[in-house]
């Protein structure tokens, strides 16, 4: 004999949860790629100007100098 339970209107469905903890899963990816980004592109910009700053300083150097 199976037994039919009406719902408790307070109680909380499992795969609502499951849902809702799978959309929390992919914000925080979501999210954690965009700060990683962020930080990417702000240390590509830090290192553009480093490189400003600095200036390239080219010097020809033969190949006797440097095996000798």
């Amino acid at each position: 004999m199976r037994r039919y339970f009406k719902k408790n209107v307070d109680q909380t469905d499992l795969f609502d949860l499951a849902a809702q903890l799978n959309e929390i899963k992919q914000l925080r990816s979501a999210e954690s790629e965009l700060s990683m980004i962020a930080l990417l592109g702000t240390a590509e910009l830090n290192l553009i100007e480093s490189k400003k700053k600095t200036g390239l300083n080219w010097v020809q150097v033969s190949t006797d100098s440097i095996f000798d």
